[in-house]
């Protein structure tokens, strides 16, 4: 209730989903009730940029993408899925957020070689995530440039440029009136 409320209040949400992962495998149905419902209000209030948790449950998730997101942008947080789920989530418009622990795997570096150039964003994972030594910081997000710089085969100059006209197109998108 709180978040659907608190909804109204912003254009970003995030980060909701599903973890498929055995540690939570008890709360499945509680996970997809509160992730429906959250995606029902995000289009209720005209849409949001929503980050998107889909560890184990990409098929899942994009269902309910497709079910149920019209005017909302979804951005998929670490996306880890198979192939055939990352080509169905460039169909369905998704976007996604790549973090430095996402390119510590080779599957990560040949995920982010397949999504499109113009829909990646830079991100962390912090203080979840961390570089080994410590938890990462929202400033550690510029670690990901020279590894994609690598993936697209180009500068880190043209990746920084990328990244910051795909925030400036995702972020120009109109502003939503707040409900009360």
């Amino acid at each position: 209730d709180d978040l659907c409320e608190l909804m109204a209040r912003t254009r970003y949400v995030g980060e909701v989903g599903l973890d498929g992962s055995p540690e939570p495998a008890g709360s499945k149905g509680l996970q997809f009730d509160v992730f429906s419902t959250a995606l029902s209000r995000a289009e209720e209030l005209g849409g949001k940029i929503i980050s998107i948790h889909s560890r184990a449950a990409s098929a899942l998730v994009l269902d309910a993408i497709e079910k149920q997101v019209v005017k909302s942008t979804p951005i998929l947080h670490w996306f880890s899925g198979p192939l055939k789920d990352l080509k169905r989530a460039i169909d369905l418009g998704c976007w996604f957020s790549v973090g430095p622990a996402m390119l510590r795997s080779r599957k990560g570096w040949e995920l982010v070689a397949q999504m499109p150039v113009d829909r990646i964003l830079p991100e962390t994972d912090g203080p979840f995530a961390s570089d080994g030594k410590s938890p990462l910081m929202p400033w550690d997000s510029e670690q990901v440039n020279p590894k994609i710089a690598e993936i697209w085969k180009s500068s880190g100059a043209l990746v920084r440029s990328t990244f910051r006209s795909n925030f400036e197109r995702l972020f120009a998108q109109p502003e939503l009136v707040p409900h009360a």
